[in-house]
């Protein structure tokens, strides 16, 4: 880590956040949608979903994709607001707290998804 700067470990939290959290949690949705995923409850919304026409289905997806940016945004505005909340790592053995990198956690959301995601924003 100590080879980073503080703007890059920010782009770096970005990067992870938007790939575990928010493409994963997407990608996992839009498959049970599918009917590829196997459990139990997965497949009952599958069956569902099975003949609804392709607008409603694309509705779907999108109150998805906005539902997970709505949480993961008011998350980072949930740390903005409260200054006994942080997000830190460690650099050259010096803690770095993400929001003083930052200009705004939850404004930096919006950036960290449109370089990173592989899910466009329902806004744009």
């Amino acid at each position: 880590m100590s080879n980073f700067s503080n703007e890059e470990l920010l782009n770096l939290f970005g990067l992870k956040l938007i790939y575990t959290s928010r493409d994963k949690t997407i990608k996992e949705a839009f498959n049970t949608l599918k009917g590829n995923i196997k459990d139990k409850y997965s497949l009952k919304l599958a069956k569902k979903l099975k003949d609804a026409p392709p607008k409603e289905l694309e509705a779907i997806k999108e109150i998805i994709i906005d539902s997970v940016d709505g949480a993961l945004n008011n998350f980072l505005w949930f740390l903005d607001e409260n200054d006994i909340f942080d997000i830190s790592c460690t650099k050259n053995n010096q803690t770095i707290l993400l929001k003083e990198t930052s200009d705004g956690l939850s404004v930096d959301y919006w950036n960290f998804v449109d370089e990173f995601s592989k899910y466009k924003r329902v806004d744009s």
